[in-house]
């Protein structure tokens, strides 16, 4: 009976943890619906990011861009909704947009900075010495042009780079 009992204990820790981790999923996924749809929001009330030609409207799209957001929010889909946080902060990340972080803290509440999350990334990648993506390899290249513009230039930090860089090329 004593045998029993600890089975029972232990599959009450593994649902406890299993509702643990989905609390967490659900934490994480309102967190990227926030940034997301704050992200789009800004980008609505931006004059710089309006487009508009005979065929397409930006300001339609990204307002269909909110809709789509909010059906993944509601599917669980974590992982497009961070995928799409990162690709609607590359814009503001590539011209240092400072209102952009205002923005988002102002209707979100979250203090980001992208430049923090890009040095991140990159470590990340310099560290495996593998880039996995396309993402990382764009990432990796705009790092590189950015680095050979500067006054001191980290020649071996540009040769590992690019070896890396390479080594992605010869795969795809």
């Amino acid at each position: 009976m004593a045998y029993i009992s600890k089975l029972d204990g232990i599959i009450g820790n593994k649902e406890m943890a299993e509702r643990n981790s989905i609390e967490q999923k659900g934490s994480e996924l309102e967190k990227y619906r926030n940034l997301v749809q704050a992200s789009l929001d800004y980008f609505i009330q931006s004059p710089v990011m309006r487009i508009k030609t005979d065929d397409f409207d930006s300001l339609e799209h990204w307002k269909s861009m909110k809709l789509i957001a909010e059906e993944n929010y509601k599917k669980g889909r974590l992982g497009r909704l961070k995928q799409w946080y990162k690709d609607l902060t590359d814009v503001p990340r590539e011209t240092e947009d400072q209102n952009f972080e205002k923005f988002i803290f102002t209707h979100t509440g979250y203090i980001i900075s992208l430049n923090r999350e890009r040095e991140r990334e990159i470590k990340g990648i310099e560290k495996r010495g593998l880039i996995r993506n396309d993402d990382e390899f764009r990432t990796i290249m705009d790092l590189v042009n950015s680095l050979c513009q500067e006054k001191n230039i980290d020649i071996r930090r540009i040769e590992v780079l690019n070896s890396i860089l390479g080594e992605y090329e010869k795969g795809h």
